[in-house]
């Protein structure tokens, strides 16, 4: 759990710092808002897609090399954005290093789903993600200390050194741990080759229906989260006329957030909502509340702004938590555990594409206010989906 939660931090290191920076970038540069965004874009659309390919090549190759291969690319790539002149090259940088951070959770969700119980695998998945929320935390913690040391393009370069001495902690632990954690456990051993010793179970007309529609209300979180999380510091530097470090710093409250609703998720899947669409209805709706209220009060108060874009980012991660990690395990009778994951896990990005390219155009045409309504509708409709999938996922987990 430890080794795959240091590779998920590592993994979000190496991606998020771009938009760590971007507001300074966009005034030392002299960048255009839109035009700065579309290599954030650039890196969603490649990592969504990305996550089909690697989702149907992490049920063939060995796991555990394509997560080196893939934190090896993503830092280079991290060492060459500091070198680009123009957000074109940065676009095309960020768009290889998208994929390369594709090939990182498909085979995360295999290498838990084979080696792990039904119990633990759930564990695993909450403590994997904290995983991202302390990455998230230390990019924005670091983004305004290297910029006032030596500028943007530092943070790039520390990412990147951290990012090659993690793939080879991981490719030189993996094989002893596994080794070890296998030994001598009878249940796990037969549990690696679960999918091969079953027949395997085809996914039939409702089983599709189900995942297209927790596709559009994964799409929706994908928005949010990451449009809240990219636009943030932008949003507050201009809307409260604060200096961009403290705007970057302001964004360190999401992971914090963050980290406790994981955990709030775990417990209400186990303890009230054993339906994993039940509980992810209830998560959505909470931070459909928090879009309403940030729409209707937010601009007339700094700390309820901060307070609500918090608990909305925090909330779609509890919702990825169980869409996204939780969801996929109950399809591992399949044979295609890490393919549907990397499916689910791209419509994340999807929704990550078209808010922050789109919502760049959309605030520079008509302001924030109509960002804050795109946000509240993207609520209403993921928090709808899960409603109407209720039904569906228990039909569905019934007949395993």
């Amino acid at each position: 759990m430890l080794l795959c939660a240091v590779v998920y931090f590592c993994s979000y290191l190496t991606r998020l710092g771009y938009a760590a920076v971007m507001v300074e970038m966009i005034s030392s540069e002299g960048f255009t808002r839109a035009g700065a965004s579309t290599a954030v874009t650039a890196l969603f659309i490649a990592y969504g897609a990305g996550q089909i390919v690697s989702g149907y090549l992490g049920d063939r190759l060995a796991p555990q090399k394509m997560i080196f291969c893939g934190l090896l690319v993503s830092s280079a790539m991290n060492l060459l954005i500091p070198l680009c002149p123009t957000t074109g090259l940065m676009t095309l940088v960020w768009c290889v290093n998208g994929f390369a951070q594709s090939m990182m959770w498909p085979p995360l969700v295999r290498i838990m789903a084979e080696l792990l119980s039904e119990e633990d695998y759930k564990i695993a998945a909450t403590r994997v993600n904290w995983g991202s929320s302390m990455g998230t935390i230390v990019i924005y913690l670091l983004a305004p200390v290297c910029i006032t040391l030596s500028g943007w393009r530092l943070l790039f370069r520390f990412t990147a050194a951290i990012a090659i001495m993690v793939a080879f902690i991981w490719i030189r632990s993996y094989g002893p741990l596994r080794a070890r954690l296998l030994e001598g456990v009878e249940k796990k051993t037969v549990r690696v080759g679960v999918v091969q010793a079953q027949a395997e179970k085809k996914l039939d007309g409702k089983a599709f229906t189900l995942l297209g529609i927790m596709m559009i209300a994964i799409v929706m979180q994908g928005s949010l989260r990451d449009g809240i999380t990219t636009w943030m510091p932008s949003f507050i530097a201009e809307s409260f006329d604060l200096g961009n470090s403290i705007s970057i710093l302001t964004s360190v409250a999401l992971p914090i957030f963050t980290i406790c609703v994981l955990q709030a998720t775990a417990w209400l899947n186990k303890k009230v909502f054993p339906n994993e669409l039940h509980c992810a209805s209830v998560i959505f709706g909470t931070g459909a509340i928090a879009m309403i209220v940030l729409k209707t009060l937010g601009g007339s108060s700094f700390a309820l702004s901060v307070a609500m874009l918090t608990v909305g980012a925090g909330c779609m991660h509890g919702v990825n938590q169980i869409l996204i990690c939780t969801v996929p395990k109950f399809f591992e009778n399949t044979g295609k555990i890490s393919l549907i994951s990397g499916v689910l896990n791209s419509c994340t990005y999807v929704g990550s594409a078209l808010s922050t390219y789109g919502l760049a155009l959309v605030t520079d045409a008509f302001g924030w206010d109509a960002t804050l309504v795109i946000w509240c509708v993207a609520a209403v409709i993921g928090t709808a989906c899960c409603i109407i999938n209720i039904k569906r996922w228990k039909s569905y987990t019934d007949t395993l």
